[in-house]
C-alpha cells in the first residue's frame, strides 16, 4: 500500500475546508433533492446573486439575512470562492453583460461516499463536533502528510516515538519501494523536523493525536469528538482502516509499518522476536527484520548503531538552521 491518499480525496478535502465553498456545493445538491449518481450535463444555472442569498441562509441559519451580509458573501464568492470552483472543473461560469451565472459539473470529488455524506449536512449540525471543530478538522487534514500520520498512529495501540514515525512515513511516501531498514537518519532528519514543527501540533491542537513534544512520543487520541464521525473515519481517513489489513495481506512485504513501546516480548538469544517464528527458509532475514524492529523499540537513548546507522534522534530547533514550512498547500516532498 502506498500513501498519501489519493488526489481527488486531496482535492476535495482542500476545497470542503473552506465552509463557504461547502455551501455553494451544497445548495446546488440541495436543489436537485438528492446527490445524483449521473451529472453528465450542468445542473440548471444561478445567478452569483442569488447563489449568495442562499449561502448566507445557510452561515447564518436563518431565512432571512440582512443585504449588507449578502453582499459581503456575494463579493467573496466573486473573486474568491466560484473561481476557486471554476478552475477545479466542479462549477461552469458564464458571464453576459453584468450577469455572471454559474452551473454545477460533474466531477469526480462529487462521487465520493464522504464528500457526499458532508455536503448533506455542510454546516455539521447533526455531527457530536460544532462547525468550528469541523473546520479546524478539515483544514488540519488537508496535508497528505498529516492523514499518513493518522494512518500509521491507526495500527499502533501504544506511543510511538517520533524518530520511528518519521522512518515509516519515508517509506510510505516513496510508495512502498523502501524497506524500512534501508531508511537512513539523513532521509528521516527532515520529514523528523516538519513532523515536529508542523503536523504533530496541527493534528493534536484539533484533537486526533494526543503528542507529549518533551518525551518525544506519540499516539493517536481516541477520546476526540472526531472518532464518533462515520463519514470522517471511513471516507477521508479510510486509509488508517486499510493499512493494516494492506501489510497483513500483501505476499511480498510482510513488514510491521512501525514498532510500539518495548513489550514483554524481549528478544530472545539469536536477536529474533520470541513470539514470531518464521519458516525456515525465511528464518534469517525474519531474525534481522525482527532485530532492527525491536532495536527501534528501545527508548533513543539505549539503542545501539544497528547495520552502521545511529540511532535516530529527534530535530530540535536549536539542531536545525530553521524550521519546515508547513506543507499543506502542496504535497509532501518525497
Amino acid at each position: 500500500m502506498s500513501l498519501p491518499p489519493s488526489s481527488e480525496a486531496t482535492t476535495a478535502v482542500d476545497v470542503l475546508a473552506e465552509p463557504r465553498r461547502r455551501y455553494v456545493l451544497a445548495a446546488f445538491l440541495e436543489r436537485s433533492d438528492a446527490v445524483p449518481t449521473d451529472r453528465s450535463t450542468a445542473s440548471p444555472r444561478l445567478s452569483v446573486d442569488a447563489l449568495a442569498t442562499e449561502v448566507a441562509t445557510m452561515e447564518y441559519g436563518r431565512q432571512i439575512v440582512p443585504d449588507d451580509q449578502c453582499t459581503q458573501i456575494d463579493i467573496d464568492l466573486r473573486h474568491a470562492h466560484v473561481p476557486r470552483l471554476v478552475d477545479i472543473g466542479v462549477l461552469s461560469r458564464r458571464t453576459r453583460g453584468d450577469a455572471t451565472t454559474v452551473a454545477l459539473l460533474d466531477h469526480p470529488m462529487l462521487e465520493i461516499e464522504w464528500v457526499q455524506a458532508l455536503l448533506a449536512d455542510p454546516t455539521g449540525e447533526t455531527l457530536d463536533m460544532d462547525e468550528e471543530v469541523l473546520n479546524r478538522t478539515l483544514k488540519a487534514l488537508r496535508a497528505p502528510r498529516r492523514r499518513t500520520v493518522y494512518a500509521v498512529l491507526a495500527t499502533r495501540r501504544e506511543r510511538v516515538s517520533i524518530s520511528d514515525l518519521a522512518a515509516v512515513i519515508v517509506t510510505l511516501e516513496d510508495d512502498g519501494e523502501m524497506d524500512l531498514a534501508e531508511v537512513t537518519d539523513a532521509e528521516t532528519a527532515p520529514v523528523t523536523s516538519s513532523l515536529v514543527h508542523s503536523h504533530l501540533p496541527a493534528l493534536s491542537d484539533v484533537g486526533l493525536v494526543s503528542y507529549d513534544a518533551a518525551a518525544k512520543r506519540v499516539s493517536l487520541a481516541t477520546d476526540s469528538p472526531q472518532q464518533e464521525t462515520n463519514w470522517l473515519l471511513k471516507g477521508l481517513l479510510s486509509d488508517a482502516v486499510d493499512v493494516r489489513h494492506a501489510e497483513q495481506t500483501d505476499g511480498t512485504t510482510q513488514r510491521r509499518p512501525i514498532a510500539d513501546e518495548p513489550t514483554t516480548d524481549a528478544p530472545t538469544d539469536d536477536g529474533a522476536a520470541a513470539t514470531d517464528v518464521p519458516a525456515a527458509d525465511e528464518a534469517a532475514t525474519a531474525a534481522d527484520r525482527d532485530k532492527m524492529l525491536w532495536t527501534l523499540a528501545q527508548p533513543p537513548a539505549e539503542r545501539s548503531s544497528t547495520g552502521g546507522r545511529s540511532s535516530r534522534e529527534i530535530t530540535t530547533p536549536s539542531e536545525t538552521s530553521s524550521a519546515v514550512s508547513d506543507p499543506h498547500d502542496g504535497p509532501p516532498s518525497t
